[in-house]
């Protein structure tokens, strides 16, 4: 798949975020208010692959930092404009979201380094037993 057609999911998942965001409270589906803080994780999981996918020449801070900024904007939009209100329950899931994203693909890149590291424990403690 091309950067182009990452960049168009990420603006379709923003454009979800904000429908449900900017929603009077009672807009909310039940499915969503009974799930927030987990669905604050996976969506900021989610534009995160899609945006590191869309402009893969974003930095770890940059993408990290845009996407804050987003969150905090939402936060802001709800407490001044929607009556909803401003929650740093909600940041907190979003940052972990990204985090959780970024555990993943630090995983994924090192995931050599932590099997020889477990070969390499397993042979140590054999050597110490005999």
């Amino acid at each position: 798949m091309s950067s182009k057609l990452f960049g168009i999911l990420f603006i379709l998942i923003v454009l979800g975020v904000l429908i449900f965001a900017f929603a009077p409270g009672q807009w909310t589906p039940a499915w969503i208010v009974n799930h927030d803080k987990f669905s604050h994780m996976v969506v900021f999981f989610a534009l995160s692959i899609f945006l590191s996918l869309a402009i893969p020449s974003l930095s770890l801070v940059q993408h990290s930092l845009f996407l804050l900024s987003f969150a905090i904007l939402i936060e802001l939009v709800q407490y001044l404009f929607v009556g909803r209100g401003f929650s740093i329950d909600d940041l907190i899931y979003d940052v972990l979201g990204v985090l959780g994203f970024y555990t993943v693909v630090f995983w994924a890149k090192n995931k050599h380094r932590f099997k020889q590291l477990t070969v390499s424990l397993i042979k140590s403690e054999e050597a110490k037993g005999h």
